[in-house]
């Protein structure tokens, strides 16, 4: 989503937002299914009072079957391909149509459809096309999607999760705390766990990281380190992992507006940052830590931190294996980009 956005920004594309309704209910089962009544509905038979054990064959996939996403992914698809889009072969859920000044782009997340073209008449015409295959809500020019805000402006697409944030601030009661300039301290950070520490509620626990996770992967990568040493402790979290997740949330709303601005006009090329951590008495198994970021459009559209799968002999064996995964993440960025521009991308730098 986020490499559609930067395209769609550099050549001042229009972006419009569909939402289909009950999509999964579209779809047909190519095999036979059975069901019994569900609890809350009975039916029985004429004249009967007695409550009957009926089980019901299906005609439509419903929710919960796990033929369900599949089967409907596979009719988008058909229906999409009949109207001429082509799915690109790195990623199979964006799709493109047309070439240069007429390049049409189509993001697909399930049931939410995001379309940014130049042509304004042909976004009125995919809309339409949705429309008559499915029950769709025409959302407009783009202002959310996923949960994520869009400023859209001539110059510049910023997204950020503002609106993600002060509902987290309001769910937790944290309107009115302080705030942090950071995510996380050394002492935070270091929150090894150990017997005889207060117990926190671990489904509070699991779900403050879980929704602190999704801003890490979807705009907020400043945050990912701190959330991903989180979540190694989601089994019998103490209340000091508590604490350190809550210190995230605080340090989010100093920083609500904080967010990816992708702009117009852009060098092509790509920007790759690099690092690794070569912490041999702090990470598990002492492995050392990578990290990446791949950037498009003035801003990231990749990131990732994680721990490395072999232990590192050195810090120059751990920066060669954050490099190497780094590299090849530009690969697959750049054969997409060069799959959709129909222009030859190159790597322009990379630190590390």
């Amino acid at each position: 989503m986020r490499l559609l956005v930067a395209i769609a920004s550099r050549y001042g594309m229009d972006m419009h937002h569909c939402d289909v309704k009950t999509a999964f209910l579209n779809g047909v089962s190519k095999e036979e299914l059975y069901m019994i009544q569900p609890p809350g509905y009975s039916e029985t038979l004429p004249g009967s009072k007695k409550k009957s054990k009926f089980v019901y064959k299906l005609n439509k996939l419903l929710y919960g079957l796990k033929q369900a996403p599949q089967v409907w992914n596979e009719t988008i698809n058909k229906v999409l391909k009949t109207k001429g889009f082509v799915p690109c072969i790195n990623e199979p859920c964006l799709f493109m149509k047309g070439s240069s000044r007429s390049l049409f782009l189509l993001g697909l997340y399930v049931d939410d459809i995001l379309v940014a073209s130049c042509d304004m008449e042909q976004i009125v015409e995919t809309k339409k096309c949705l429309s008559d295959a499915f029950r769709t809500k025409d959302l407009g020019r783009v202002k959310k999607f996923l949960g994520i805000n869009f400023d859209v402006q001539s110059t510049y697409t910023k997204i950020h999760l503002s609106d993600y944030i002060n509902s987290l601030l309001r769910d937790y009661g944290f309107e009115s705390v302080g705030r942090y300039t950071t995510p996380a301290t050394q002492d935070n950070l270091d929150v090894e766990q150990s017997d005889g520490e207060d117990e926190c509620d671990e489904s509070e626990y699991r779900s403050l990281v879980g929704k602190l996770l999704y801003a890490a992967n979807t705009v907020r990568f400043d945050i990912g380190f701190a959330v991903l040493k989180l979540s190694r402790y989601l089994i019998s979290p103490k209340y000091k992992h508590l604490v350190a997740a809550q210190r995230v949330l605080r340090y989010l709303k100093g920083t609500v507006d904080a967010g990816l601005v992708y702009s117009r006009g852009d060098p092509v090329d790509l920007l790759c940052f690099s690092d690794a951590g070569c912490n041999l008495n702090t990470e598990p198994g002492s492995r050392s830590r990578t990290g990446s970021i791949i950037c498009y459009g003035g801003s990231p559209i990749g990131w990732k931190s994680k721990l490395q799968t072999m232990v590192s002999l050195s810090t120059v064996n751990a920066e060669l294996l954050a490099l190497c995964y780094t590299v090849a993440e530009s690969v697959w960025v750049i054969n997409l980009l060069d799959a959709i521009l129909q222009t030859k991308v190159a790597l322009e730098k990379s630190f590390f």
